[in-house]
């Protein structure tokens, strides 16, 4: 079952994956939070859709996405690049759509 894993990273802030059914890491949190209630906030925000996409190019040339609220944190962020803007806009509909139902764990 795709799901949501919250933890502690080793930079000592909290920060969220969302990992499909056999492992593969399909979003992150895009950003680390100090605190696990902030965590879990940015979970719900994702979930609900309570902000914006957005597309950019990374330095290595892959097409990825961000998902920002509207006072403009990130609050996830792809889990890997895309070949062509088009299957980054694609990944993020299904991401978003399963993301609706992804369990939320503790590690």
């Amino acid at each position: 079952m795709t799901r949501f894993e919250v933890y502690w990273d080793d930079a000592g802030e909290y920060r969220w994956d969302l990992e499909a059914d056999d492992g593969e890491l399909m979003a992150t949190s895009g950003e680390g939070y100090s605190s696990k209630d902030e965590c879990m906030d940015g979970v719900e925000i994702f979930k609900d859709g309570a902000g914006s996409y957005e597309h950019y190019v990374s330095e290595d040339g892959d097409h990825r996405w961000r998902f920002r609220t509207d006072g403009g944190q990130i609050v996830a962020a792809s889990g890997r690049g895309y070949f062509l803007q088009l299957n980054c806009e694609e990944a993020y509909e299904m991401i978003r759509a399963v993301a609706l139902d992804a369990d939320v764990v503790e590690e």
